[in-house]
């Protein structure tokens, strides 16, 4: 777990306060969001902030993923449920508050997608540091129920064919008009013995692992060898995520009706 000094190493913007904002601008600071669900039993597992070229460090997108301890009992190894925390104090960007999957097997996340927790997204203008620190609160209180969705998932069994089609939607999220460089049985496979299996949870790991980690060989329209580039930027990335867990629980849908 990470304390506030390690957390300042790693992403200072948590601890910064806005400049050049308007008199209306009421600022939700990172830290003072976070201070109190210490208090209160969270604890940061990891934290990141984008790290752009030209625009002041201390003002773009940052990341901080909590967790209560003993909530991953329930997921029986599979991963740590996770309350994923985005913010900036820019005066653009808008917190928001999501749930998510740590994946202990890879050291890789998952964000859980809008029709299982509703995210959360507060406008600095309206919202307060306690509306916040409440919103939090709930997403950690229904972290527990993915345990529930993860078991349900991994009794919906996928054909090759069905397989090939999670594969083929994600490169198309992925990576649009460039999706036909990848081949699909590479998206489809699998990094660690335990992550295989024709189950709709491995299949989904499997896909949203490769797709978001890169290293992927393939063929451009023009013949040339290119390689997919890992997924960097925090906001992309969690919309990414998002969309991807949305497709899998289609497959799981369908399979229930």
């Amino acid at each position: 777990m990470m304390n506030l000094n390690e957390l300042r190493e790693v992403a200072p913007a948590v601890f910064s306060n806005s400049h050049n904002m308007s008199d209306r601008y009421a600022q939700v600071r990172t830290i003072d969001l976070l201070e109190p669900l210490l208090k209160r039993g969270f604890q940061i597992t990891s934290a990141n902030q984008d790290k752009p070229r030209r625009r002041d460090p201390m003002h773009v997108t940052h990341v901080v993923n909590l967790t209560i301890p003993g909530s991953e009992e329930s997921f029986k190894a599979e991963g740590r449920p996770e309350v994923i925390i985005t913010n900036s104090h820019n005066g653009r960007t808008k917190l928001r508050i999501m749930a998510g999957i740590y994946r202990l097997v890879c050291s890789n996340g998952l964000v859980v997608g809008r029709g299982f927790i509703d995210p959360v997204a507060a406008s600095h203008y309206t919202n307060s540091v306690d509306g916040a620190v409440d919103a939090v609160q709930r997403t950690g209180d229904a972290l527990e129920k993915m345990a529930a969705v993860v078991d349900q998932w991994k009794n919906v069994k996928l054909s090759a064919a069905k397989q090939t089609e999670l594969a083929r939607r994600a490169a198309a999220l992925r990576w649009g008009k460039s999706a036909g460089a990848y081949d699909l049985s590479e998206v489809l496979e699998a990094r660690r013995d335990p992550d295989k299996g024709d189950d709709l949870w491995r299949v989904y790991n499997r896909v949203q692992e490769n797709t978001v980690r890169g290293g992927l060989a393939g063929v451009s329209a023009n013949g040339g060898n290119v390689r997919s580039r890992g997924m960097t930027a925090i906001l992309p990335t969690i919309a990414y995520n998002n969309d991807l867990w949305e497709i899998a629980s289609e497959f799981a849908i369908a399979q229930a009706a």
